[in-house]
Order: structure tokens, then C-alpha cells, then sequence
């Protein structure tokens, strides 16, 4: 009976912690990051297979003098970066971002 006890408490030590980690903000961070990268090299195949598959997005750009509007999931996002990304690399552009 102790033996299961302590399997089960290193079993929610495990499962809490696992959690922690991947969703700490350090972690959030460093998908940000590598996003950041993979965008400025024009790489949108690599930020398709970073997302998850039943992501489901709502985008609304007011950035330019015609509004852009996104609604859907992993594919519509994915066939809109393979479109918008590779132009990051072309431009040359850089960034400077501070978490």
C-alpha cells in the first residue's frame, strides 16, 4: 500500500512538473523564439509542423488599407504562411524583440 502511494505521488510529481516545464514561460519563450527564426528564414513548412493539428485561428490584419480576414484551422494558417513567409527572407528584414 506505501509502495502505491509513493508511485502515485511521483506519478503527479511527474505529471505536474512535465506540465510546468513545457508551459512555463521560458518555454513559451523558446517556441517564440524559434518561431521568430524559422519566419525571418523564410522556413514556413518548419513553423506548420511546430503547430499543433487542431489549432483553430481568428485573425483580423488591420495592418494595411484592406482589412485581411483568417478563419480556420491548421490548414487554411498553414496555406496562408507557405504564401506570406518565404517574403520575410526576400526582404531581408530583421527584428529585435525583448520577452
Amino acid at each position: 500500500m506505501v509502495k502505491l502511494f509513493w508511485v502515485a505521488v511521483f506519478a503527479l510529481i511527474g505529471i505536474y512538473g512535465s506540465g510546468y516545464l513545457s508551459l512555463s514561460e521560458g518555454a513559451a519563450n523558446r517556441f517564440l523564439n524559434n518561431m521568430e527564426e524559422l519566419t525571418m528564414d523564410g522556413n514556413a513548412h518548419a513553423i506548420c509542423d511546430l503547430l499543433a493539428d487542431d489549432i483553430e485561428v481568428s485573425i483580423v490584419d488591420h495592418t494595411t488599407g484592406k482589412d485581411a480576414k483568417l478563419n480556420g484551422g491548421k490548414e487554411e494558417l498553414c496555406a496562408q504562411l507557405k504564401v506570406v513567409v518565404p517574403a520575410m527572407s526576400l526582404l531581408k528584414a530583421s527584428t529585435n524583440v525583448q520577452r
